[in-house]
């Protein structure tokens, strides 16, 4: 298992947030800001990016980045860190 960041803008007016947030919610995951979660998944970066993409618009921006165990720092966000903590990071 590997846990990911997932950061996107939607960028159509009228943005539908509910389809993408929809989707990583069905993963092991945290919303760490309004516009960024933590996925845990045995699954790569490109295939966690290839299923999202089918709930984002042609236009909109996704990324996928890896968090190594103990290589993050936040400030102010405590249950973020709580989450990464039981899962060893």
């Amino acid at each position: 298992m590997a846990i990911y960041t997932v950061t996107y803008d939607l960028l159509n007016p009228g943005k539908n947030y509910d389809r993408i947030t929809g989707r990583v919610a069905q993963y092991d995951s945290h919303k760490a800001q309004y516009s960024q979660w933590l996925v845990n998944t045995a699954g790569s970066a490109s295939e966690l990016r290839a299923d999202l993409s089918n709930y984002i618009d042609a236009n909109d921006k996704l990324a996928v980045f890896v968090i190594t165990p103990k290589m993050w720092a936040s400030a102010n966000m405590p249950l973020m860190a709580e989450w990464l903590a039981a899962r060893g990071h």
